[in-house]
């Protein structure tokens, strides 16, 4: 863990190294010096961290403490794989109805709701 860790640490520093010097970046890091896109973007890296972790810790909890065979644990978590992927496909034109803090407000609600469904209900 602590290797992934440091290679991690060691990649991330030789991209930003090298998005530094080059002429055209794939990502221009003074974008970073607008506080709304770094807190977006903080807040956007802490959302997929804790989904994908939710996803291994889900798959461990119905294999090993439920008992579940490998198919029945994929047929659980595909309704939240397929919501991830519509409301992935979707969140550019909602945004554009409703705008993004509405949007963010309601994702956040849903996802509290979620996590508060799967404690009463296991």
């Amino acid at each position: 863990m602590l290797l992934a860790l440091g290679l991690f640490v060691l990649v991330l520093l030789a991209f930003i190294l090298t998005e530094q010097r080059s002429q055209s970046s794939m990502l221009p890091l003074v974008l970073f010096r607008i506080t709304t896109f770094s807190a977006a973007t903080v807040i956007d890296l802490l959302i997929n961290f804790s989904f994908y972790w939710l996803m291994f810790l889900l798959n461990v909890f119905f294999q090993q403490v439920q008992g579940y065979s490998d198919w029945q644990t994929d047929m659980r978590l595909l309704p939240l794989t397929l919501v991830n992927v519509v409301g992935t496909n979707s969140s550019g034109r909602i945004a554009g109805r409703v705008g993004v803090r509405i949007q963010i407000t309601l994702g956040l609600l849903i996802g509290a709701l979620g996590v508060f469904a799967f404690l009463a209900f296991g």
